[in-house]
């Protein structure tokens, strides 16, 4: 799971600096040649869609998610790593959920053959499919916390 997380976050990176191309060359091509690709919108989002779907798993890992400390800080060590299993186990729930609604997603936009409304007329499955495997690693690493809390418990 380390190797995948490590991958995933590069390819979380280069979709940040494939933003930053896109934008670039669109800047560049409508100030001096009144020239649009007309896509670097789309193809945009779609790299934004990768860097915030395939960093999620890397996140968690490093604890890097929002958190709100204010109220556990203050309790002991225990009672912390307690809460922190509850909040484990209920990501866990909420990410299953997701994942499940993006498989039925990326399912649907198969079966239909759903392309974007605009000039690159992308299979929507394709673009979809990047929140399906982003959602399935962070229900992995939820998995791998939550054992991994668990025999903290234990010890």
């Amino acid at each position: 799971m380390h190797r995948v997380r490590g991958w995933c976050s590069i390819l979380a990176l280069a979709g940040i600096a494939g933003i930053l191309c896109l934008t670039l060359v669109e800047v560049v091509a409508r100030k001096l040649f009144n020239y649009s690709t007309l896509v670097a919108n789309e193809v945009s989002g779609y790299l934004l869609v990768l860097a915030v779907y395939l960093s999620l798993a890397f996140a968690l890992k490093e604890g890097e998610h929002i958190q709100v400390k204010i109220l556990v800080s203050r309790a002991s060590k225990r009672t912390r790593d307690w809460l922190a299993l509850v909040w484990y186990i209920l990501g866990l729930a909420f990410t299953v959920l997701l994942t499940y609604r993006a498989f039925v997603l990326v399912l649907e936009s198969y079966k239909e053959h759903a392309v974007s409304l605009s000039v690159l007329r992308a299979p929507m499955y394709l673009t979809q499919s990047i929140m399906l495997i982003g959602l399935s690693l962070l229900v992995l690493e939820f998995v791998a916390e939550i054992i991994e809390g668990a025999g903290l418990m234990r010890s």
